[in-house]
């Protein structure tokens, strides 16, 4: 500190020794505060950036050792620059006095000069001199006393450097403070090659697929089955910092980078691990190669043999079937019996019923002497159970160590349902059948069950829910000759046997046909209730005219697009030329013909279906006594029939029935037949034809042959025409036919009422 000429004692002016000690303090403590500030800024700066670095990144000795000598010099560096120098710099009482000058409102420099005036002895001066040293002091005294140190000095820049350096320091030591890094700090410091605490510390943990030997352990070692999945988890312990992600190293595979889930755990599955291995978890700044696991591949516990025996039940008529090292197929109720052989012989087993999941206990015994060959003389795992859904079988191996098998074999079953009987009606093909008090039905029943049938009965009732009025048995014939599964039978009933006393007209009979096979206990199965409704002649007659009449409107539109058909044909003919005549618009003329013809084709078979119907309706009514040869004919054929589909055959061999027999061809039975004729030579011939004609025109390569073909549908077409009028025309006389025998009938009930009314008035009279 400079302090010339401190040593001079103000005692003449007290007032202005104390103001200018009070200015002296002020000053030194700006300087301490100022210094002091600058090297805690210092200070705290350097040794959190020191800290900082060397935690993450791990410096070297000599960097660090580098770092605390730049350290100690910076600090020194400061405290000389910002303390010292500044504490030696210090003002004397003449520099103070000059400092506290300029708190007076006039600078005289009065306080410098009483300060001077005071360093010597002046009592050998003039008393003029002594008496103007005296006011001059007075003055100052005075003026010393009017000013303020503390406005001269401002600590404000001094004390926000202070607090700045504290905070500086508070920020880089209260961390280190509170927590064990301090001392590895301090120590890494001054060239220690302590290392760092981990932040993280990761712990692995097998959740499934391997056995652990040494359970809690860094380096654990699994025992894998050969071929399984291995579940692994890693966790960071409590305490300790969970990364970004995870890294499983492998020596046998590429690595995993394992991201955590919502609770901070990684995990990872091996799938189907075969060879030996070892694993490496790292992650954070937890690269250690710790925690591992070094994996061993073990054998499972597996099935060397399966054998499936299925015993189906007695009424079935099936042996025993057995299925090796397969599944198979078992009706339900059947008895199952498992046999499996292990390896090794004594692993613990359960059995998995899929897809329950129901697992039940298996035994050990003695395989069976004739399945030796295929299960060995070891004792096996044996279980039975009925079967009453299909199932599929897994075993659940665990040997002695724990180990389970990773692919455990499935073995299906499924099970076949032993449907009720099915009972399908052939003829009649429809549910209502109408018909006269003398007619008769025919009936063919197609029957089918998977196991046999015990029984087939058919039960009529009056009303359709009265009582019985006749019932039997129906004989049962194969549908092929050495098949199994499928039977016919044909039955006729007579109404006159089925309608009681007093029945007659409006009369109802429900024919129900049912039929049960041989399970325990026995399914029934029925078709749908037949229907037989007993109706007057002259009723059943206007059913055939309205019929009849739906016939003409079938002839009338199949006329029109026959007429339409010839018409497009000789226009396509007409067009035909040397030119490619696949594309363009012949192509599209030619099959629009063919689209004609088809439907014209499709309408002639609806046409034959309506008047074969009505025919068959007549001749089984018996509303022609005449007609009984040729329903005889038509019964013969319909009892051999075996199909729900139009079969036009047995209506050739009743058309030539008619034909051939002179007894029949009187009476309107054979007149409807002979009508039903023209539709099936339509059907059979121009129509076909026409059809035929035009599909053969579209396939056609050259001219010649398209235009062949086009004349041959056109000439078809026409005869289809020509055959469609004289069919119109024959309905039409039936029509005719019909009203006169209507009209008759009118007269003869009026005439019948008019005798009836002339008794009864000449009885009264």
């Amino acid at each position: 500190m400079n302090r010339t000429n401190d040593d001079v004692r103000l005692e003449r002016t007290p007032e202005l020794a104390r103001a200018l000690d009070r200015l002296g303090r002020l000053l030194a403590r700006a300087a301490w505060v100022e210094g002091t500030g600058r090297v805690l800024l210092v200070l705290g700066l350097w040794v959190g950036l020191a800290f900082l670095a060397d935690w993450s990144l791990d410096l070297p000795r000599v960097v660090r050792l580098l770092s605390l000598a730049g350290l100690v010099t910076f600090v020194a560096a400061t405290v000389w620059r910002r303390l010292i120098l500044p504490l030696r710099a210090l003002p004397g009482r003449s520099g103070l006095a000059l400092l506290l000058e300029r708190g007076l409102p006039q600078r005289e420099e009065l306080l410098v000069s009483a300060v001077d005036l005071q360093r010597h002895d002046r009592q050998s001066e003039p008393a003029l001199t002594r008496a103007l040293t005296e006011r001059l002091l007075e003055r100052a005294e005075k003026a010393a006393g009017s000013v303020r140190a503390s406005t001269l000095v401002d600590l404000r820049p001094g004390a926000r450097r202070a607090v700045l350096g504290a905070v500086a320091v508070g920020l880089a030591a209260v961390p280190l403070v509170a927590s064990p890094l301090a001392n590895v700090f301090a120590a890494r410091l001054v060239g220690a090659d302590l290392p760092w605490p981990r932040r993280t510390t990761l712990e692995l943990e097998v959740l499934s697929g391997a056995i652990v030997e040494n359970p809690g352990e860094e380096e654990l070692r699994l025992i894998v089955p050969r071929g399984g999945d291995v579940t692994l988890s890693v966790r960071a312990v409590d305490g300790s910092v969970t990364p970004d992600s995870v890294r499983v190293s492998s020596t046998d595979s590429l690595p995993q980078v394992l991201m955590p889930d919502s609770r901070g755990v990684f995990r990872a599955v091996l799938r189907s691990v075969t060879r030996a291995d070892r694993l490496v978890v790292t992650g954070g700044d937890d690269d250690d190669g710790r925690p591992n696991a070094t994996i061993t591949i073990v054998d499972p516990p597996d099935l060397s043999a399966v054998v499936l025996e299925v015993i189906a039940p007695p009424y079935a008529g099936i042996g025993p079937r057995r299925f090796v090292n397969t599944g198979g197929t078992a009706l339900m109720g059947s008895t199952l019996r498992i046999w499996a052989a292990t390896t090794p012989v004594d692993c613990a087993a359960q059995l998995a019923l899929l897809p329950t999941e129901r697992v039940v206990d298996v035994e050990r015994r003695a395989a069976p002497t004739d399945l030796v060959d295929e299960l060995g003389s070891a004792p096996v795992l044996f279980h039975e159970l009925r079967i009453e859904e299909s199932l599929r079988l897994r075993f659940d191996l665990t040997d002695d160590r724990g180990l389970t098998s990773p692919d455990p074999a499935l073995f299906a079953i499924d099970a076949i349902e032993d449907r009720a009987p099915e009972v399908v009606r052939l003829v009649p093909s429809r549910s209502d059948v109408e018909t006269s008090a003398t007619g008769a039905v025919r009936v063919v029943l197609a029957l089918r069950d998977d196991f046999g049938l015990a029984d087939a009965t058919w039960v009529a009732r009056a009303g359709g829910d009265g009582p019985i009025v006749a019932q039997g048995r129906l004989d049962l014939v194969p549908a092929v000759e050495g098949t199994d599964g499928e039977w016919h039978t044909t039955l006729r009933f007579e109404l006159p046997e089925l309608l009681g006393e007093g029945d007659g007209i409006g009369s109802q009979i429900a024919v129900e046909f049912t039929a049960s096979d041989r399970a325990t206990p026995p399914q029934i199965g029925r078709d749908d209730t037949l229907r037989l409704r007993v109706l007057g002649n002259e009723e059943l007659m206007r059913r055939v005219k309205d019929r009849l009449g739906r016939a003409r409107g079938l002839g009338s539109s199949l006329s029109e697009r026959l007429v339409e058909s010839r018409r497009r044909a000789e226009e396509l003919a007409s067009l035909v030329d040397e030119a490619e005549i696949t594309t363009g618009d012949e192509a599209t003329g030619l099959r629009a013909a063919l689209a004609l013809a088809r439907r014209a084709e499709s309408d002639g078979r609806t046409l034959v279906r309506e008047l074969t119907s009505v025919c068959e309706m007549v001749l089984y009514a018996r509303l022609d006594e005449k007609a009984d040869g040729l329903l005889e004919t038509l019964d013969r054929e319909l009892a051999d029939r075996r199909s729900r589909t139009f079969d036009a055959d047995p209506w050739r061999r009743v058309v030539e029935k008619s034909t051939g027999d002179a007894a029949t061809a009187e009476g309107f039975g054979s007149h409807l037949v002979s009508i039903a004729a023209l539709a099936l030579e339509l059907m059979d011939g121009p129509l076909t034809t026409a059809a035929t004609a035009l599909d053969e025109a579209a396939a056609a390569r050259d001219p010649e042959t398209l235009a062949v073909r086009l004349f041959e549908a056109s000439d078809a077409a026409r005869d289809g025409t020509l055959l469609v009028e004289a069919l119109l025309e024959r309905l039409a006389e039936w029509d005719n036919y019909q009203s006169v025998l209507s009209l008759t009938r009118d007269l003869l009930e009026r005439q019948k009422s008019l005798s009836e009314r002339t008794k009864r008035f000449a009885s009264d009279r």
